[in-house]
């Protein structure tokens, strides 16, 4: 196993800390459909969002260095086109084409707003957890 080394654990860390911005935070006690258990006391608690950020850091770098990462299960047909593009951005990115990950994106982001489902709940975000072992996504090296 690597061991995270500063800048790589810097990185992970404002990641997850612009997801939490976004009311994201992976790493939170969470019910099965991604609402934070937390209470306003403990998600102020800048103690506490640093051992989650750290936790989330290293599960990061664990599933790097397998090359499995957990995603979970797809959210139903209405998402089964933005979750193969954004796994397809994920390759992308990988690959060094961020060209081609920032359109597969995008491809995401607009199947996702064409969805049917209400704006109001596209433009509020729900922290979501880390998914259970249920989906793996393993990644092999290309040369």
């Amino acid at each position: 196993m690597t061991t995270l080394n500063q800048p790589a654990f810097e990185m992970l860390f404002d990641a997850y800390k612009q997801m939490a911005e976004a009311n994201y935070r992976p790493a939170a006690s969470s019910d099965i459909r991604g609402h934070v258990q937390l209470t306003d006391e403990q998600l102020a608690d800048p103690e506490r969002f640093r051992k989650e950020a750290e936790a989330y850091a290293e599960r990061f770098r664990s599933e790097e260095d397998t090359r499995s990462f957990q995603i979970g299960c797809n959210g139903g047909l209405v998402y089964i086109r933005p979750l193969v593009y954004a796994i397809e951005a994920s390759r992308a990115i990988c690959g060094a084409r961020s060209d081609l990950a920032l359109t597969l994106l995008e491809m995401a982001a607009k199947e996702i707003r064409n969805s049917g489902r209400g704006s109001a709940e596209l433009s509020k975000p729900t922290p979501q957890p880390m998914p259970a072992a249920d989906t793996t996504i393993t990644v092999e090296e290309t040369e």
